[in-house]
């Protein structure tokens, strides 16, 4: 009898691999690019859109962005977890339009995932195709796909680099070759100049751990080795974090001024809001059981994502607890899910308490369920573990029954273990069946039974197709193609409900009549936004597509400076001032209950979707009055508010804030009269009558220019907000600034003429500029070198042969 020879599996090499992940994210964000057409994310056309605007803008125009003065009164750029300095985030700025980065950003994400998970797999021992699978099913899982609804750019850069850093971890710490720690640094660096600090905190935490595991793993390489190996990681870890000095100095002096940076964090309360319902965890299978998007109706105040992983994954899941538990490396990923769902669990299991008291830095975190990618990362690393143990238990009872035929032996315990696969695929098959029959039975208004029909029927697909495999009616390259097909149909039906395209931002923020009422006005003085009055509220709640959401940075569009807007971190003094609030940064009370503190912060027009019940009048007198009314809101113009730049001729000193609030609550304070100010001046301000003009020639983002004229020495009060790295210059020379009203810069000036000179230049952006341009540049200079080397390594082996 003639042997059947070994079949010839599908061989996906990483170039095909790379090549149609980029197909496909292509054919995935194409209509984002379409003429007329944009991509929807909340937090992106809520608030961040306009930063990045912001920093193009500054940036084309020869400028380097520092301070954004268009919201909270002015906060640093560093202030703001965004990507500013992240590498692709510049590159595609200068090649794309302000409205067509974000998407490309996503895009270039995404396949960055799914190459990381090939190259993960295939280092893990994976074949190419199921390394291939892999791939497809960590591109397009639920928790970073559902990334592009929110807009969170940060969050779906750390996830994506995810897979690539443990590669090179483990190549690192297997070979010990010095471009694999170097992948590490550049990798670690991308991820840490996204600046999505919590993201970064889970990656660096997991890959502390696979770092140690893989130490352990390879201690056959002997003690010294594995020491060296491990100094080079965490020598690669030190250089990410130079590389992303940029970030990080500046930001490491911002703590002190920001509301999360309190001693012992905002609270437990805080820390763990946002935390994942456990009930949800069905969501990795079924996310329809408690909702998506407009039909979530589960514990969380709103949820914007899924934890969705797909058929695939789940069936390698259940089968891996068979056939691939005794791996090192199953039961590595298996505890990193289960520790990442504790986590992401927060408030809602005692274990977060552990983890609130041990860990530095949790206690200044909140929403714990952000670590979820950890868990997408690992279980899909598992269902290529357990794919790559079927194929070869079934290659290995492939031959066991060529052997049969050639020699007449009796099938070994190799058969025995393939015919507990096609009968574990096929139980499989069965919970399908059963999942098919719950959808029948189930009734709810927001019909669940819809997921129950849909993971029913690609776990059918799955089983059926692996039962096929493993009885050897379906050949490995067959498989290997049906899997990914259903495979990549499976999430795309989830996944997509989150890409949406609405029209593009020239469209959804188009100028409407308040905004040409304070054109035409030509006023530079604050607006601020009454955040009072629910849907009512100017721009709170806005029709962009089929979503409702709020735009709150709308105005800094059209480089109008607000009181308020949208940021996550804006500096804490500015929060106390206008109002700090106990489960919210600012609840305004003092603006409310003071025309002071309104009047001290250039506040001249109040947008109001309300009617405040203020008449509308001429008269100066009035302190406030009705200016204008709209089919947007009503505008109401402060008559008695301060210029941006005045003198005045009395100061108070009161070092602690709660008293200087005190005192500036007070009816009796006059902020034109007197100053209150945090230490004191060291000259005198003599009682005699003021005479004085205070001019403001040059105004930019960085640097704000007064020429002031008295009769007599004052104090130069310029209502922005005071935040480490502003430095003033009295005619040139350098002259301290103190902290005025709670909020502002001071500058005393003397008698006669002066020019004070403002300008935001903190010493640790400027360091961490120059480190991270010389980290970047080495970087460079070392993949270019890498990259000839590599080529030229098999020409010169080519031409010795």
């Amino acid at each position: 009898m003639t042997a059947r020879a070994p079949e010839a599996e599908l061989d996906v090499s990483f170039r095909t691999a790379l090549g149609i992940f980029v197909a496909l994210g292509v054919v995935f964000f194409f209509p984002a690019f379409l003429p007329g057409q944009g991509i929807f994310g909340t937090d992106y056309l809520a608030g961040s859109y306009q930063f990045m605007e912001f920093l193009s803008n500054q940036l084309r125009s020869g400028e380097m962005p520092k301070w954004v003065p268009y919201v909270y009164g002015g906060v640093p750029l560093h202030a703001n977890p965004g990507s500013t300095y992240y590498p692709t985030r510049l590159a595609l700025m200068w090649l794309l339009p302000d409205s067509r980065v974000f998407p490309a950003l996503l895009m270039s994400q995404l396949i960055i995932g799914g190459s990381g998970m090939y190259l993960l797999a295939r280092e893990l021992g994976a074949r190419t195709w199921i390394s291939f699978l892999a791939g497809l099913a960590f591109m397009f899982t639920g928790i970073t796909m559902s990334g592009l609804y929110s807009g969170h750019d940060g969050r779906i850069i750390v996830a994506t680099f995810a897979p690539l850093a443990f590669f090179f971890i483990h190549r690192g710490m297997r070979t010990g070759l010095f471009s694999s720690f170097a992948g590490l640094a550049a990798t670690l660096g991308f991820t840490l100049l996204s600046f999505q600090i919590q993201s970064n905190y889970y990656l660096l935490l997991g890959g502390a751990f696979w770092t140690l595991f893989c130490a352990w793993q390879f201690r056959e390489a002997g003690r010294l080795q594995v020491a060296r190996r491990m100094m080079r990681a965490l020598l690669a870890v030190a250089f990410a974090f130079a590389l992303s000095a940029v970030n990080f100095l500046p930001f490491l002096d911002y703590v002190a001024e920001s509301p999360r940076g309190a001693e012992g964090g905002r609270g437990y309360e805080y820390s763990t809001s946002f935390s994942m319902p456990p009930a949800e965890t069905i969501g990795l299978a079924i996310p329809e059981q408690q909702g998506v998007l407009a039909t979530y109706h589960g514990k969380s105040f709103f949820k914007q994502h899924t934890e969705y992983v797909g058929a695939f994954v789940i069936a390698m899941l259940l089968l891996g607890v068979v056939f691939t538990r005794r791996s090192r490396y199953w039961i590595f990923f298996a505890v990193t899910t289960l520790v990442a769902l504790s986590m992401s669990y927060g408030g809602y299991t005692p274990i977060y308490r552990i983890y609130y008291a041990l860990l530095p830095g949790v206690d200044k975190f909140r929403a714990p369920s952000i670590s979820l990618f950890m868990v997408s990362m690992s279980l899909v690393v598992m269902a290529a573990l357990t794919l790559e143990a079927l194929a070869r238990i079934r290659e290995q009872a492939s031959e066991v029954s060529r052997a049969v035929r050639r020699t007449g032996k009796t099938a070994g315990k190799e058969r025995s273990e393939l015919d507990l696969v096609g009968l574990s695929a096929l139980v499989l098959a069965g919970l399908a069946v059963l999942l098919l029959f719950v959808s029948q039975v189930i009734s709810s208004e927001v019909n669940e039974s819809t997921g129950w029909l849909r993971f029913g029927l690609f776990l059918g697909f799955t089983s059926i197709l692996i039962w096929a495999w493993v009885t050897e009616r379906l050949p490995s390259r067959i498989l290997a193609m049906a899997l990914c097909v259903v495979t990549l149909v499976d999430m795309w039906v989830v996944t997509r409900q989150f890409f949406q395209i609405v029209p593009p931002p020239e469209e959804v923020y188009a100028p409407d009549d308040i905004v040409q009422y304070l054109r035409a006005e030509r006023d530079s003085s604050r607006i601020w936004v009454f955040p009072f009055g629910g849907p009512a509220v100017y721009r709170g709640v806005e029709q962009v597509g089929d979503n409702r959401i709020p735009l709150r940075n709308y105005l800094m569009h059209f480089g109008i400076e607000q009181a308020g807007g949208e940021h996550g971190n804006q500096l804490d003094r500015w929060n106390k001032y206008a109002g700090a609030g106990e489960k919210v940064y600012v609840d305004w009370h003092n603006f409310l209950n003071s025309a002071h503190f309104r009047s001290a912060a250039n506040v001249r027009y109040i947008i109001s979707g309300v009617d405040l019940g203020i008449p509308a009048g001429d008269s100066a007198a009035i302190h406030m009055e009705e200016v204008y009314r709209g089919p947007s809101a009503i505008v109401y113009r402060n008559n008695l508010v301060l210029p941006r730049a005045y003198l005045v001729p009395r100061v108070e000193v009161i070092a602690d804030t709660d008293s200087a609030l005190a005192f500036m609550n007070s009816p009796a304070w006059n902020p034109r009269e007197v100053a209150v100010i945090d230490r004191p001046l060291g000259v005198t301000l003599p009682g005699a009558p003021l005479e004085q003009a205070a001019v403001i020639t040059e105004r930019k983002p960085n640097r704000v220019v007064v020429r002031t004229n008295t009769n007599r020495p004052a104090l130069l009060v310029l209502s922005d907000v005071y935040a480490h790295g502003w430095k003033a210059y009295l005619d040139d020379n350098a002259t301290p600034i103190v902290i005025t009203n709670v909020a502002f810069r001071g500058v005393p000036v003397d008698v006669g003429e002066h020019t004070v000179r403002f300008e935001f230049d903190p010493d640790e952006l400027r360091t961490g500029r120059m480190i991270s341009a010389v980290l970047a540049l080495l970087l460079i200079g070392y993949g270019i070198w890498y990259v000839v080397s590599a080529r030229r390594k098999p020409r010169e082996e080519e031409e010795a042969a």
